[in-house]
């Protein structure tokens, strides 16, 4: 006769039970890990991949980068180390698989070891970096650690303070920078934050400013003036915004700056830079600039400039040699379609394409902005053919739709 057990004893034999089936269960998690490994192997053994030499391997998986490479698993680089023993060894020993990388919205908790990891694949190589969305104080430290390493930085920022703390490090060997704030705007933006950052990366050849806002609110505390001698390529960009109904522009902050390297040159258009304060930029920076835009993101009007528009061409354009001889490239976004004076322009035109002192421009672009699409007269339609004709790259008009 069985005996009746008690209830003591039921709950012993229950956790016996849930503890031989948690054995089991961990060793049919491990034999399923095994038969996966053994899977991984055999498919290498028939992978053309693994046969290669690690050279022409290695520059395949080049190839499979996306843009901006990630955390994503579906991925390179990541996806390769899923695949099979052999693809996670190629992948692995390809360091340049590793110099770049995007992150969105970094968790503080886990993005200094993903991040370590990842530069640590990277060897020895320049890194390139982008940060999209908050960057906290540990996010921060992270990065400082291996700023002397960047080459390229891209800084998609949520608030001022982010930016501040990262112009604070250093940037001995960056050749590229690109800062994109907010959509809203949060708070006032010191243009000392920029002149910091600058300053922190005296290798700079490319920067991109891009909704970067100055306040004037900040005139009584000038920042120091800036000579940077490795910049050549400067883009502010979107920079329309209004500040109880105050205009602000990125532009102001070309008042601190001298950049004797500088050949491109794309801007928004002004309506609080007053021509003569960019004109002074010119004049103190003279940089051998080849390329100028001026095509504003948000609202705006070329005739904000200088009461005539064409004073300031006058001057940018002169055959003169000692004010932008190198000039190849001049873009220009106005709102007097209609009524612009095309005899002074052409005149200009022709009178810097055959100056024996400064280089001939190439390319004159002329947009209009106000919704007016209205082709040229006639002898104004000739003379800039004739322009073409001699070689010049004329467009007028929007993108999709030359007048010339």
């Amino acid at each position: 006769m069985s005996v009746k057990m008690t209830i003591a004893d039921l709950r012993i034999r229950l956790q016996d039970i849930s503890s031989a089936i948690a054995q089991q269960k961990e060793i049919l998690r491990a034999l399923e890990q095994d038969k996966s490994d053994v899977q991984r192997e055999l498919n290498g053994n028939f992978d053309p991949m693994a046969q290669l030499p690690l050279e022409i391997s290695s520059d395949i998986f080049m190839h499979c980068l996306p843009e901006t490479p990630g955390l994503d698993p579906a991925t390179a680089p990541i996806f390769f180390l899923n695949i099979c023993h052999a693809w996670s060894n190629i992948a692995l020993a390809t360091p340049a698989l590793w110099s770049a990388i995007y992150m969105k919205s970094p968790r503080t908790e886990t993005f200094e070891q993903r991040f370590m990891t990842w530069i640590q694949r990277a060897s020895g190589l320049p890194i390139s970096l982008a940060l999209r969305g908050s960057l906290d104080q540990h996010v921060q430290a992270s990065v400082k650690q291996h700023t002397h390493r960047l080459h390229h930085l891209e800084l998609y920022i949520n608030s001022d303070d982010d930016l501040k703390h990262i112009a604070a490090a250093a940037f001995p060997h960056l050749k590229t920078l690109k800062i994109e704030g907010p959509f809203y705007r949060r708070g006032q933006r010191n243009p000392d934050t920029y002149i910091s950052i600058l300053c922190a990366a005296p290798s700079l050849v490319e920067c991109e400013f891009i909704k970067m806002y100055y306040l004037p609110a900040f005139h009584g505390t000038q920042p120091k003036r800036l000579t940077h001698a490795s910049l050549q390529h400067l883009r502010l960009a979107k920079p329309h915004w209004k500040h109880h109904s105050e205009t602000v522009e990125s532009a102001q902050i070309l008042r601190y700056l001298t950049l004797p390297a500088l050949q491109t040159l794309i801007l928004p258009l002004f309506d609080r830079v007053p021509a003569r304060a960019f004109l002074s930029f010119l004049e103190h920076s003279s940089p051998p600039l080849q390329s100028l835009c001026m095509n504003p993101d948000g609202p705006g009007t070329f005739a904000t400039i200088s009461p005539n528009p064409l004073h300031f061409l006058d001057v940018v354009l002169a055959p003169d040699p000692g004010f932008l001889p190198n000039l190849r490239s001049l873009t220009i976004l106005s709102k007097s379609g209609p009524h612009f004076p095309y005899g002074d322009l052409i005149s200009l035109l022709v009178a810097r394409r055959a100056s024996h002192h400064a280089q001939p421009l190439q390319a004159f672009h002329l947009d209009f902005k106000d919704g007016i699409i209205r082709a040229p007269h006639a002898d104004v339609l000739s003379a800039l053919r004739q322009l073409v004709d001699d070689g010049m790259i004329i467009r007028v008009g929007p993108e999709e739709r030359n007048l010339i």
